[in-house]
């Protein structure tokens, strides 16, 4: 959490009135610099911690496109998948019966296929599928698609093609960097996916 002005000028001023042990130099109060100081503190212990999975910082002519899934009554009910990119465009489809992982996968492989030769910074709302393609595909792959517990690996064909459309922008030098944020949290971007999930998913019930 980030505090605003109001709130940061409100608990310095509080901090501020806090009374010190009076053998501290006589000093009763904390000054505005040693209140300020913890307010800095206080606001690095509220902050949520960054993202492991959040890549390299994008360069000028990246294309930053959001993704999102919807699914109507999880599992197997009507499913939605929506991209929208920072340019306008933006893509839309849906599925009588899937998940809300389906939605997903599908959102961030359509929007994959649809730009081969731009750079992108795919911004996610789904741990499950950032993680998928940031850190659990490699791993998968070596054990022949099973999870580390042995088991199929879920949604497997959604898997293996992301896998390789990710691999074929690797091999043409197409730069592609990920970022989790979270959902319903005024990300425009974000917001204008989710409503065309919705949407999409929606027009299977």
């Amino acid at each position: 959490m980030n505090l605003s002005t109001d709130q940061r000028d409100e608990l310095i001023s509080r901090f501020q009135s806090v009374t010190l042990d009076p053998i501290d130099a006589g000093r009763q109060h904390l000054t505005a610099a040693e209140a300020a100081a913890l307010v800095d503190e206080l606001e690095a212990v509220l902050a949520p911690p960054a993202s492991p999975q959040v890549a390299a910082s994008m360069v000028e002519g990246t294309l930053t496109i959001a993704c999102d899934g919807s699914c109507l009554s999880n599992p197997d009910g009507p499913t939605g998948w929506a991209w929208v990119a920072s340019d306008g465009r933006s893509d839309h489809g849906g599925l009588a019966s899937g998940t809300n992982n389906i939605g997903e996968l599908l959102a961030l492989i359509n929007a994959l296929q649809a730009h081969p030769n731009n750079d992108l910074h795919i911004q996610l709302d789904s741990q499950y599928v950032l993680n998928s393609v940031t850190k659990w595909i490699p791993g998968w792959k070596r054990k022949n698609w099973k999870t580390a517990a042995g088991k199929p690996v879920a949604n497997v064909e959604l898997m293996k093609e992301l896998d390789s459309l990710v691999a074929e922008r690797k091999a043409a030098g197409v730069a592609t960097t990920w970022e989790w944020v979270k959902g319903h949290n005024n990300h425009p971007l974000n917001e204008a996916a989710d409503k065309l999930a919705g949407d999409a998913a929606r027009r299977y019930a």
